[in-house]
């Protein structure tokens, strides 16, 4: 099975570099990201994994954020976790989206399923690897915001979990 290679990752650099394919489309729409990171936030973790999770949150966000709105991605560290919280402005959230997010092939928008490479598995998957990392994530809505919250450990019991396989 495929092992998680844990090394420090920087967490403002790792967030940048996972908006960065979105950012011109989500520019012509007015959308910015506003990046508000607790120093040094540095995460033991795999890097490639978590930056799959970042980039669909983001690339959710982009998509899906009002027009003239800011994407925002923060991070806060304690001794035992680390936290990353990526918010939007989705104007008349839909109550079933926080909801239903983490159902395998559930969409928001039914218009849309059959446009572009979206196949309703981002958020199903992005559970899965957060979990396969010793971590959690949730999604929640409030007002017309969404929010999605990552949450890994950084304990030494994380370290000795982190050396073992993805196949459990």
């Amino acid at each position: 099975g495929t092992t998680v290679q844990t090394e420090s990752v920087h967490l403002h650099k790792l967030i940048l570099e996972s908006w960065t394919p979105y950012s011109d489309a989500a520019a012509d729409r007015g959308v910015r990201l506003d990046v508000r990171i607790d120093a040094p936030a540095i995460v033991e973790t795999d890097r490639q994994l978590l930056g799959r999770v970042l980039q669909n949150l983001l690339e959710n966000a982009s998509n899906y954020a009002d027009d003239e709105t800011v994407v925002i991605a923060e991070a806060k560290s304690s001794a035992s976790a680390v936290e990353i919280v990526c918010s939007n402005n989705t104007s008349g959230l839909d109550p079933e989206i926080p909801r239903r997010a983490f159902e395998t092939f559930w969409r928001s928008d039914t218009s849309r399923a059959a446009v572009g490479r979206h196949a309703g598995l981002g958020l199903s998957l992005c559970r899965d690897v957060i979990a396969r990392l010793g971590g959690e994530i949730q999604v929640r809505g409030e007002n017309d915001l969404f929010i999605a919250t990552v949450r890994l450990p950084t304990g030494p019991m994380y370290r000795a979990e982190a050396q073992g396989s993805l196949d459990r």
